[in-house]
């Protein structure tokens, strides 16, 4: 197991480096202790702010490592080799909200007849379809929205959706803050942070972060559950 310490001596050095790096701009990174290099890294790294316990043990069996000359007295496992590797390459090279976003987007004009919408759906099995003007951006379309708007129609003896557009349902829509447009670059921890402050039905993804931009991608709730499995 020799080569597991000094394969987990080399990882630290790299993850010290990286942590460095990511608080040089406010501080002399290289001079911080570890811990104080995780602590201040979390106010700048999603990464660094998920694996923050993670991190700390490894700062811990590092010591042990460090101050003692029989270093068999604790040996870097296996999984400990392999969890180190990961957080470091996730550092380097994090996963950001364009690699998780499902590129198929389909939007419909706001004076689209319901039961068009209606149909996708049905088809597509899809909850969410983002709704637009001559290529402004005008909100999100949710199967919610539409179940609430439908459930406000109920004093009538029948409901005839012959007329009715996307716009008819979607000014009665009361979640008016269930989406966020966020740039591509962003790390999946912060996008996760965005489901979990409010509830919200989607994530745009676009170059900025811009509506008036092109969207690249959504990002949905269930997407951020396949990542966390």
């Amino acid at each position: 197991m020799e080569n597991n310490t000094k394969t987990f001596i080399e990882y630290f050095g790299k993850l010290e480096a990286e942590l460095s790096e990511i608080v040089k701009k406010e501080y002399n990174g290289n001079h911080l202790p570890f811990y104080e290099k995780i602590d201040k890294s979390s106010n700048h790294s999603a990464v660094v702010k998920k694996y923050a316990n993670q991190l700390r043990t490894f700062g811990d069996l590092r010591n042990i490592l460090a101050h003692n000359d029989n270093r068999d007295i604790a040996v870097p496992s296996n999984q400990t080799i392999k969890e180190i590797k990961y957080i470091h390459n996730l550092l380097i090279h994090p996963l950001t909200a364009f690699h998780i976003a499902q590129r198929k987007v389909k939007k419909f004009e706001k004076d689209t007849p319901l039961v068009d919408v209606l149909r996708a759906f049905n088809k597509e099995r899809y909850s969410q379809y983002p709704i637009y003007d001559q290529g402004q951006f005008e909100g999100l379309l949710t199967d919610n929205g539409i179940s609430y708007w439908l459930s406000n129609q109920l004093s009538e003896s029948t409901i005839s959706l012959k007329d009715i557009k996307v716009e008819d349902v979607l000014i009665h829509d009361q979640k008016k803050a269930n989406y966020k447009f966020i740039p591509s670059t962003m790390d999946i921890y912060e996008v996760e942070t965005l489901f979990d402050e409010i509830h919200r039905e989607a994530l745009f993804v676009t170059d900025d972060g811009e509506p008036n931009q092109k969207i690249l991608g959504i990002i949905t709730r269930s997407d951020i559950l396949q990542q966390r499995e």
